[in-house]
């Protein structure tokens, strides 16, 4: 099991690595995450440049009022490498663009 020091490093440069890669494509641009390392973990926020402020109301309703989040379907059961993603919907916030996935090592 890995310490809570190495977790957040890998989130520190998973952030700054999609930071970057879309600051290539169209100049200047935030990123924040929103994850669970389990499906029955809390759902955690890294959003250090508060790019989520004034979605809190959304955020709630799709990850704190609702746990359907958690679900999760039998194809992600049977992917055995923890390197495929399983693509989910956009959270349909307004003025940004969302896009996330699942996958055998992180919900």
């Amino acid at each position: 099991m890995m310490n809570s020091a190495v977790k957040n490093l890998y989130i520190y440069h998973i952030l700054d690595g999609l930071r970057i890669g879309l600051s290539h494509f169209s100049g200047p641009s935030r990123a924040a995450l929103l994850f669970a390392e389990k499906l029955e973990d809390p759902i955690r926020i890294y959003d250090p440049q508060e790019l989520l402020r004034g979605h809190e109301p959304k955020l709630k309703e799709l990850y704190l009022d609702c746990d359907g989040w958690r679900r999760c379907d039998a194809v992600c059961d049977e992917l055995e490498g923890s390197g495929l993603i399983i693509p989910e919907k956009n959270l349909e916030l307004a003025g940004l663009i969302s896009h996330g996935g699942r996958s055998r090592s992180i919900a």
